[in-house]
């Protein structure tokens, strides 16, 4: 799987880091260029000089930010979101578009669903990741090679609260979900992709070692 960084600066970077965290997802901003699921690069660099009036390194960043959320990432790779509170772990989803001109969500119209792993400071991670993390060229990075599910599964392994903001713990899920969401980790665990089956049986051993701790 491959790793990439998302950073959350700006005015409103404390907000949108509560609804990511509150409502599972990470987004980019750009809602002038419509849905990019099917979107070429070609295009996507006439959107931004149209609609943004970009050119030069400007045009050069905020395309290369676009093809990394919208076109490379997978369903299965692996986020590392900074933002002034610290660094929060998730899995990503696959992309998708919210079309609603008449709301603020339509400025957070470009999405990836997210399952929140751990919130983590910078040094539970190994040196060449905090380099990386660092890094302040541009709003989306990755890694400069893949990583594996061991790697991935060594910095779960202290299951750390994700909060949204003000010590708040996240929302409960309803039991019934937890199981509906557990058959289908089982059935993933038949699927014959190794790497899909690797990630399920972390997940329910994380699920089963949460239930066994005692408060």
């Amino acid at each position: 799987m491959n790793l990439y960084r998302l950073r959350v600066k700006g005015e409103d970077g404390e907000g949108r880091m509560k609804s990511y965290l509150e409502d599972h997802f990470i987004s980019i901003g750009w809602p002038r260029l419509g849905d990019l699921e099917h979107a070429g690069e070609n295009e996507t660099v006439q959107g931004l000089r149209q609609y943004y009036g970009l050119e030069g390194t400007a045009l050069i960043a905020a395309a290369d930010t676009i093809r990394l959320f919208a076109m490379d990432m997978q369903d299965g790779d692996y986020v590392l979101v900074i933002h002034d509170n610290g660094i929060v772990l998730g899995d990503l989803g696959d992309y998708y578009y919210i079309e609603d001109p008449q709301s603020e969500e339509s400025k957070l119209c470009h999405r990836r669903g997210v399952t929140w792993l751990k919130r983590m400071g910078m040094n539970e991670l190994p040196p060449s990741l905090q380099a990386f993390l660092r890094e302040e060229d541009g709003e989306v990075g990755k890694f400069c090679r893949p990583i594996s599910a061991a790697e991935a599964e060594s910095w779960t392994a202290v299951e750390t609260a994700v909060t949204g903001g003000g010590g708040r713990s996240m929302p409960a899920v309803d039991e019934e979900l937890v199981r509906e969401a557990l058959l289908i980790l089982q059935e993933a665990m038949r699927c014959s992709e190794a790497e899909r089956r690797e990630r399920a049986a972390i997940a329910i051993l994380q699920y089963a070692g949460g239930c066994g701790r005692k408060e």
